[in-house]
């Protein structure tokens, strides 16, 4: 019986000794929480001013296409849009919610909302990207690669016999 009150004595104690040499060493991890936090809003803020061009850009394509009059483009680019306006919502949202986790000291959640808003970025990029690739050749030119080609060079590189249809050069494939 005496023993078992000194093990659960020790099993109480034990994790109080552990815990106090762990807060007194603390000192200077404030200072780099708050300089990371003004990190964190600044990132966010850029994040969503080019969520927002984003959006402005592509819905200065959508009038662009509905002015030519072409169905399939704007159906296309109005479903970019509807993603991109989504996301900017939901950026702001977070953008909230991450500004409250620092202010009751959660950094946990306040990263959880930083890096949603972070995915949030990366998905408007490549809505940017598909909403060009629905007006095809006419998209943003900075956006886009030119590639040249020689065309008698490539015709007598075929009628050499220099490529195999249907054979992948090696390691390209996972399965080999």
């Amino acid at each position: 019986m005496v023993i078992k009150t000194l093990m659960r004595g020790l099993l109480v104690a034990l994790p109080l000794l552990l815990a106090g040499p762990a807060v007194a060493q603390d000192g200077g991890a404030g200072t780099s929480s708050a300089s990371a936090a003004k990190n964190q809003l600044s990132e966010t803020q850029d994040a969503l001013r080019e969520m927002r061009g984003v959006a402005e850009y592509i819905s200065d394509m959508l009038a662009k296409a509905e002015n030519e009059g072409e169905p399939v483009k704007v159906q296309c680019i109005n479903k970019k849009l509807a993603t991109v306006r989504a996301l900017v919502e939901v950026s702001e949202s977070a953008a909230l919610s991450m500004q409250e986790a620092l202010a009751d000291g959660n950094d946990a959640r306040a990263d959880y909302e930083y890096r949603k808003i972070n995915v949030a970025l990366t998905k408007a990029r490549q809505a940017r990207a598909e909403a060009d690739a629905c007006l095809g050749d006419e998209g943003d030119p900075e956006t886009q690669t030119v590639v040249d080609y020689d065309e008698e060079e490539a015709e007598e590189s075929i009628d050499a016999g220099n490529i195999d249809i249907g054979v992948d050069p090696p390691g390209t494939s996972s399965f080999e």
